[in-house]
């Protein structure tokens, strides 16, 4: 029995250290995409039948039933602003593609020189672009997903440019409770 605690902790720290934070270099676009999302903080890699599932877990893509079209343009703070566009494409023997534009711009910031002199203004603009794709395989109730992603951040007159990849799952262990509680609809409990 003890064995089994300490197999149990085992796992838990090597989880810990396998999954732990970014120390401060968290991207600024874990603001989220969607209000729904973004009103659940961020739990949303389960949800289903949303196309904004490309940015949270590209295999829940594959539970959308039809095109789906979400933007937003969001004021922050000054003269910064969040905004962003996501399609999403069901299709019949493919699964579903989502597309997802993200974009974080501060315009009017003051450039200074190395004695704090100020030498005019400058703009930021962070960009994140998110192809997805996810499709149901081996069963109707385990999805799998991917996604590519660029990010480029322009300050002033510098710029870069860097890619990135995601992979996910979803098993959809409640595919038929609406069956279910259909049955159970008018029982007293």
């Amino acid at each position: 029995m003890r064995k089994k605690y300490i197999i149990i902790v085992i796992f838990c720290l090597i989880e810990n250290i396998l999954f732990s934070s970014s120390s401060g270099t968290t991207s600024v676009f874990n603001i989220g995409i969607g209000v729904k999302a973004q009103s659940l903080g961020g739990a949303y890699s389960a949800a289903e039948d949303d196309g904004v599932s490309v940015f949270f877990n590209p295999a829940s893509l594959n539970t959308v039933k039809k095109i789906e079209i979400n933007a937003a343009y969001i004021p922050l703070f000054y003269d910064a602003y969040y905004s962003y566009i996501v399609l999403c494409k069901p299709t019949i023997d493919y699964g579903c593609f989502g597309l997802s534009v993200a974009g974080i711009t501060a315009e009017n910031l003051i450039k200074r020189d190395n004695k704090g002199n100020i030498t005019g203004n400058f703009s930021q603009l962070l960009t994140e672009v998110i192809f997805g794709w996810g499709k149901n395989f081996f069963f109707k109730t385990l999805n799998m997903g991917l996604n590519l992603k660029v990010f480029n951040i322009k300050i002033d007159e510098y710029n870069d440019t860097s890619f990135g990849m995601d992979a996910g799952l979803l098993y959809d262990c409640l595919l038929y409770t609406s069956d279910a509680a259909d049955e159970l609809d008018g029982v007293d409990f």
